[in-house]
């Protein structure tokens, strides 16, 4: 209302408080109006006018702080501009002083204040942020001081939503030829689709439409997408039509009938159209768009062109759409597919793309400013749509769901116990999912693994519980399996019992070669058994073993060459300084074997049927228990020959070497191979292995 009048002078004020973007940062608040009645007919006034605002004036203004904001006035002729530009007094105000009006000839004047643009994300809370303005004038005959006018109130504006994600596995994704929509659906091309959906009405605007005044562009929407394979391309539509087109632009993955779109410019009112923007920066702003709406009144206009979308080496991509029409009463919904091509690529890499969808321009620019872009955004992602359109629940969104919500373990210390464990997806589309382990308070840590732990889609995964390190007691943690916020979270408890270990004990003492057979002095042998709980340290006969291998399960030695001629010896294993019962056990002065994959040929390969030794070449024979002394010999299928060179393996402390020729007359084939000690009574040979020769 007014406070005070001339010449019976009545001033009425009025706000029209909007819903704003609560995201924008040049958010135009709502219109403030002045009608006068009572005064001086046909009068020439000159009014001074102050308009504070509780958040920063955002406005474009040029080297003198001059405004874009909107003074109009009607003296019964209708709204014109007024001969005066505000200016921009402080980051709150701005004024226009010494306007010159005048009176209708009924004593009348109306004033209208619009296109004040402020940085609704100060707004507090956000969303949810009332936006204020003061009004005062005075000057010739109009005095006006009113405060705290509600010109508006802050909204989250712009929602998303996608069907899936983009995968690029080693086998990759083939696109038809042309730049079709109807072509690449009908090649079933690769995509996962985009959604988009406004918050209120009106949040997405062309450039003709009245929020965007003197704006660069109309309302754009960045999206960025980031993990794909930097082969990759991308392909999105040129143009896109919304929810209240002829035909919405939809892929078939979110409810809709698969179609490019079809869409008709209206004098009556406007339904959400889309174009890519060509040449934009990589904050959304500049460019240009590539898709024109006809002059209404005009035909129906058939969406069917792509554009490529090239991909960065570090596997990033970015889209901008611009909106070109809209209706200002209905909240509009627009979805576009993005297909993929990556040719195949035989690495063994799967790339899991990630999308970001924001209003935009982006900028930092959180002042009145000559340069930034109007309209602009702060950085702000734009949260999940389906609690708006309802479709949280729908068959077409990917649903993680998991075989058990709990895991029960008893595991003895020391040991490892695993379970299965099974990631299902009961909804369409691709489903990148991931884990992560949280141990309850006590419970240490480390001792708990999920194999995979992320995986795009369903899975049978293995869960592990590894009590090496854990004393007997009960310990908890739990495994939050994340499907991200269209498939959801799942935590899965996971319950431990540690029982106390029996205590370590040995099953079998013998040869390294071959896990069989009797010990030899200054060879290798091997301990197998349980328990064995680290530090470990092994004696012969009170003689401290080298011990080249240790674990929970298994010990790889050195005997000590000390014991050559002795025909038994005392073993004593000691697990962290506590020693075992003694085990007394036969020393052989010969026992042969031949370590698995340890015949090589004349050229170093490995011999195999793929690689055969040549006749009248030299193969290297690796081994253990191949004691000196004695009368060592090679074996071909039964057939002995005597080796080139029979001893220490050079640098292979316990390991043997042995050289042995094949005959230039043998034939092709597979034959048997062994070592033998000729000289022992009986003759004693190493266990088998295969030898392939070449013609």
């Amino acid at each position: 209302m007014a406070n005070g009048a001339v010449n019976s002078l009545l001033c009425t004020t009025t706000a029209v408080p909007l819903m704003m973007h609560a995201e924008e940062i040049t958010e135009p608040m709502g219109e403030l109006r002045i009608d006068c009645t009572g005064g001086p007919p046909s009068a020439a006034i000159v009014e001074n006018v102050t308009i504070q605002t509780n958040l920063e004036i955002t406005n474009r203004i040029d080297a003198q702080s001059v405004s874009d904001a909107l003074f109009t006035a009607d003296s019964g002729s209708g709204f014109v501009a007024v001969d005066k530009a505000g200016v921009l007094k402080s980051a709150h105000t701005v004024v226009w002083n010494g306007v010159h009006l005048t009176m209708s000839p009924q004593g009348t004047v109306a004033l209208r204040f619009s296109n004040i643009r402020v940085n609704a994300t100060e707004a507090s809370p956000s969303p949810g942020g009332n936006v204020l303005a003061s009004l005062v004038v005075s000057g010739t005959i109009i005095e006006v001081n009113q405060a705290s006018l509600l010109l508006g109130t802050t909204y989250s504006s712009l929602y998303s939503n996608q069907s899936s994600v983009l995968v690029c596995t080693q086998t990759g994704a083939k696109v038809p030829d042309g730049l079709s929509f109807s072509s690449f659906l009908a090649g079933h091309a690769a995509f996962a689709s985009t959604r988009l959906t406004e918050g209120f009405a009106s949040v997405l605007a062309p450039k003709g439409d009245g929020q965007n005044y003197m704006a660069d562009s109309g309302h754009r929407v960045l999206v960025r997408y980031t993990g794909l394979s930097p082969a990759a391309t991308l392909y999105v539509p040129v143009a896109v039509a919304g929810s209240d087109a002829v035909i919405p632009t939809s892929a078939g993955d979110f409810g809709l009938d698969p179609s490019g779109g079809k869409y008709q410019s209206s004098t009556g009112g406007g339904s959400l159209l889309l174009s890519l923007v060509h040449g934009a920066d990589a904050n959304g702003a500049g460019g240009h768009p590539l898709f024109i709406p006809p002059t209404p009144p005009a035909a129906p206009v058939v969406l069917d062109t792509l554009a490529e979308i090239p991909v960065a080496a570090d596997g990033s991509a970015s889209i901008v759409y611009e909106v070109m029409d809209s209706s200002d009463t209905t909240m509009e919904v627009a979805q576009f597919p993005t297909f993929l091509s990556v040719p195949p690529s035989g690495s063994g890499i799967t790339y899991i793309s990630t999308e970001q969808v924001m209003p935009a321009p982006v900028s930092s620019v959180a002042t009145a400013s000559t340069t930034a872009p109007v309209p602009r955004f702060v950085q702000t992602l734009a949260p999940n749509d389906c609690p708006v359109v309802g479709d949280c629940d729908a068959i077409y969104f990917p649903h993680l769901a998991v075989s058990a919500t709990s895991l029960d373990f008893t595991v003895t210390a020391g040991s490892t116990a695993t379970q299965t464990l099974k990631i299902i997806n009961t909804g369409q589309g691709a489903m990148d999912w991931s884990s992560t382990i949280v141990y309850d308070n006590g419970s240490g840590s480390g001792w708990l693994k999920m194999s995979p732990a992320n995986w795009t889609s369903g899975v049978t995964a293995n869960v592990t519980v590894d009590a090496t390190n854990l004393q007997p007691s009960t310990v908890n943690a739990t495994i939050l399996i994340d499907a991200g916020q269209i498939g959801g979270t799942v935590p899965v408890t996971i319950n431990v019992t540690v029982e106390p270990s029996p205590g370590p004990s040995i099953r079998s003492i013998t040869s390294s070669a071959n896990f069989s057979g009797p010990i030899t002095a200054g060879s290798l042998a091997t301990i197998m058994g349980s328990g064995f709980a680290a530090p470990t340290t092994v004696t012969f006969d009170g003689i401290n073993a080298e011990l080249l291998y240790t674990s929970n399960r298994q010990i790889n030695m050195l005997v000590p060459a000390s014991l050559a001629g002795h025909l038994t010896t005392q073993i004593v294993v000691w697990n962290n300084g506590v020693p075992m019962d003694p085990v007394s056990v036969l020393l052989a002065p010969f026992s042969p074997g031949i370590f698995p994959g340890a015949v090589l040929n004349q050229d170093y390969s490995v011999n195999s049927a793929g690689q055969p030794a040549g006749p009248n070449t030299a193969i290297q024979i690796f081994g253990t228990g191949i004691a000196s002394g004695g009368v060592i010999t090679g074996r071909v299928s039964g057939v002995s020959y005597l080796p080139e060179y029979a001893g220490p393996a050079p640098g292979l402390d316990g390991v043997q070497q042995v050289n042995l020729r094949i005959p230039s007359n043998q034939p092709a084939g597979t034959y048997f191979l062994q070592i033998c000690e000729a000289g022992a009574i009986p003759v004693v040979c190493s266990p088998p292995v295969w030898l392939a020769v070449g013609p």
